[in-house]
């Protein structure tokens, strides 16, 4: 029997953290008559995923299905994971999550109550030991920094004016990809940086149905190493490109300077007011440092497209 839905997470060298997700796979309050399927891309691993996924096997009585995706990139897993599954129902989540028992169940009612074509859930981080307390207070303005995604407990549709839905916590009927495509492999998929924004804004513009489940739980851990000002820049200028090259996609027009829209120009000394002006507020400085570098990322987006054309 082919299983209602496929439940896809993708891997790189993360061995020792994967027992986390399955075991709490193992404990999903799943109904007997639902069948459901694993599978586990491992994006060409050198640690022990390969040997920890044949250990667990025999726990998941089969449901278990391990793909090696050698091509390096998450943009390849995920596609590689969407071919492979036999689901009618795709859903992802991230592989050193913990998953809420009743996480599947929540998001395959809220499909069925809805009728909605996607499905995004609730994130909450994991903090430390030792984790300041101004970044606990302020983990919703940290979010990049911190993986969260709270729109509370209720279930509600999808409006542009939320945050896209993120991808420890998302799925989609199979259909939807069938007419979409797959996750794009052209946002630099050596970077695992804006595949799942970009996707869920394809899905919103196309017209689908959308619904944000907050019973659909995972925790994601904290790494304080993504609260370091170097890798905010770094993450952020990534993400700024991405937003540009979708941006120049939708064909919009604006005043320019030089190739590039005069509202990044504003927005980018806007954000340096802000960075200036909040030196001895931690949690606005971090919120300035990331805009800030965001939007130096679209100014960056813009210029290397002026520079293709050049070189053209």
């Amino acid at each position: 029997m082919s299983p209602i839905a496929s439940i896809i997470i993708c891997t790189y060298n993360r061995s020792e953290k994967l027992s986390r997700v399955f075991d709490s796979l193992l404990k999903q309050k799943i109904p007997r008559h639902v069948t459901y399927e694993v599978v586990l891309v491992d994006n060409n691993s050198k640690d022990r995923t390969r040997e920890l996924c044949r250990e667990y096997e025999p726990r998941f009585s089969g449901k278990l299905k391990y793909i090696m995706e050698a091509t390096q990139g998450k943009v390849f897993a995920l596609n590689r994971g969407i071919k492979v599954a036999e689901g009618n129902t795709l859903i992802f989540t991230d592989d050193d999550v913990t998953l809420d028992e009743h996480w599947f169940n929540s998001i395959m009612k809220c499909f069925d109550v809805t009728g909605c074509d996607c499905v995004g859930g609730r994130v909450l981080p994991i903090f430390p030991d030792g984790t300041p307390t101004w970044v606990k207070e302020h983990a919703t303005q940290l979010s990049g920094a911190v993986v969260i995604y709270e729109y509370g407990n209720q279930s509600l549709p999808y409006k542009k004016s939320m945050y896209p839905f993120i991808g420890a916590n998302y799925a989609f009927k199979r259909d939807v990809f069938e007419e979409i495509g797959d996750f794009r492999i052209d946002f630099d998929p050596r970077i695992p940086v804006g595949e799942d924004s970009e996707m869920v804004n394809r899905v919103f513009e196309k017209g689908r149905s959308m619904y944000y489940c907050g019973q659909a739980l995972v925790w994601h851990p904290f790494d304080q190493n993504r609260l370091t000002l170097r890798h905010m820049a770094r993450w952020n200028i990534i993400l700024g490109k991405s937003a540009s090259q979708s941006e120049q996609e939708q064909g919009r027009s604006f005043i320019c300077y030089s190739g590039v829209p005069r509202y990044l120009f504003r927005s980018a000394a806007l954000n340096f007011l802000k960075l200036m002006g909040s030196c001895w507020n931690k949690p606005k400085f971090y919120v300035a440092w990331r805009d800030l570098f965001c939007t130096l990322g679209r100014i960056q987006g813009y210029r290397q497209k002026i520079t293709r054309i050049s070189n053209g």
